[in-house]
């Protein structure tokens, strides 16, 4: 995993999001912190922007296959299985191109992971928008700040 950094909006050594996301996505009336994050395929990198929800009880990082679709991500075997708090679900695995990009300004990519492989959830009622897992969040360190309304991420620092 690729992971490149470029940050505007620092708190503490960290860069601050709005809780709910990018505003004009969907996903901020669920009340979980959101961080909009822009997906791509590794053949097609210009892709589009999304929530996403932080999800420290998920290992993986899930995308809903009608982004993967989206995605044109082809040829998914859905052979693997996942528990989701909305009972199990069949998975396939996929890479995609994600990074992290700015609440206010979704143009501006704060951290890039490059063939990202995440898995694919077959029922897209289990799973309404992407989670992101601890593949990705072990990256960083994350304050909720809800009643605030902001998230900071930081990256995590190397232990010795």
């Amino acid at each position: 995993m690729v992971i490149k950094e470029r940050s505007r909006f620092h708190l503490a050594g960290g860069t601050v999001f709005r809780f709910e996301g990018h505003g004009e996505l969907s996903g901020a009336e669920i009340g979980l912190p959101l961080v909009p994050v822009r997906l791509s395929s590794p053949q097609e990198p210009g892709g589009f922007v999304v929530n996403a929800i932080l999800d420290s009880g998920a290992t993986r990082t899930v995308i809903p296959p009608d982004l993967a679709e989206d995605l044109g991500l082809e040829g998914l075997s859905f052979e693997g299985r996942m528990t989701t708090p909305g009972g199990d679900a069949s998975v396939a695995r996929g890479r995609v191109n994600l990074a992290i990009v700015d609440s206010y300004f979704p143009s501006i990519a704060h951290w890039s992971f490059s063939e990202l492989e995440v898995q694919v959830c077959e029922s897209p009622d289990t799973l309404p928008m992407p989670l992101i897992g601890w593949d990705i969040l072990s990256a960083f360190e994350t304050c909720l700040h809800p009643e605030e309304g902001f998230i900071v991420l930081r990256p995590a620092r190397a232990s010795a």
